[in-house]
């Protein structure tokens, strides 16, 4: 009975801190620009908010199209050579705020 116990009690464990792991941003040592590992997490049909979460930076507005608009989001590598046009261009769908198209630039 104590090894059913242990067992029970080992796989919540586990399945809990796997939740919380999960949980938390993808890296805040990034504040102000976004490095292509972040970029990459990005998938479609993601809210902005967990864009904002995952790049740590609500980035700019960038342009509007019919249904929807851009932001922009500058690039580490960017920032550490002084300036330079490099980062990720996210679209999103005007109504619902998720993402729709993504590059990187």
């Amino acid at each position: 009975m104590s090894k059913i116990l242990s067992a029970v009690l080992l796989s919540a464990a586990i399945t809990t801190s796997t939740l919380v792991v999960s949980a938390t941003p993808a890296s805040a040592d990034t504040p102000r620009c976004v490095t292509h590992r972040e970029y990459l997490q990005v998938r479609k049909g993601m809210t902005k908010a967990r864009v904002h979460q995952i790049f740590d930076i609500r980035g700019e507005f960038a342009g509007g199209f019919a249904g929807g608009y851009t932001r922009f989001y500058g690039s580490c590598a960017a920032r550490r050579i002084g300036g330079g046009d490099g980062g990720a261009g996210v679209s999103y769908d005007g109504w619902t705020g998720r993402v729709v198209e993504k590059r990187w630039i």
